[in-house]
């Protein structure tokens, strides 16, 4: 793998949208970069539309998690997957990184919002609170309703919602 045909590089930890696949790595940065700090560079994605965590293995409290102990990884350059590049400097790359994570926040909201009348997951997927109404792609769906699921676990566990009748949620209060 990579880390074996690179050994200067360390895995850091698993803090990507899908289990083994987006690990921060640190990697010297090269002189021909930054000659003046060697902290390194960091792996991971921060797509202006959110994190991904609805694969069946995915945890939302483990993917929040990993965000927040990225937080604390110095280094001079922050590599991003999936659109954003290379993030120069850790203020920039905090800024983002807390947009990032905002999105599970603003999801968790909508469908708590959206759950003030009693609603099935198949309304909640219809609706869409991770892609927009006319994306059409054949994963939609079932992302849509993992996604819903594991919200739904999340607002039940802290008592946010309660299943009302079988199969149909609503926000508590």
């Amino acid at each position: 793998g990579l880390l074996d045909a690179h050994p200067r590089l360390t895995a850091l930890q698993d803090c990507g949208d899908e289990l083994g696949r987006e690990v921060a790595v640190r990697a010297p940065v090269p002189a021909a970069l930054d000659a003046r700090r060697q902290r390194g560079a960091r792996r991971v994605d921060l797509t202006g539309f959110g994190p991904y965590y609805g694969d069946t293995w995915s945890s939302l409290d483990d993917f929040e998690n990993s965000l927040i102990k990225v937080r604390d990884e110095e280094a001079d350059f922050y590599v991003t997957f999936h659109q954003k590049g290379v993030i120069e400097g850790r203020e920039r790359f905090l800024e983002m990184l807390d947009a990032y994570h905002g999105v599970i926040h603003r999801r968790h909201s909508n469908m708590l919002e959206y759950l003030a009348e009693p609603r099935t997951v198949a309304e909640m997927v219809k609706h869409r609170f991770v892609y927009r109404p006319h994306v059409e792609m054949s994963f939609c769906d079932s992302i849509e309703k993992r996604t819903a699921e594991l919200h739904l676990a999340r607002m039940i566990e802290r008592g946010e919602a309660a299943e009302v009748e079988t199969g149909r949620f609503q926000r508590t209060g």
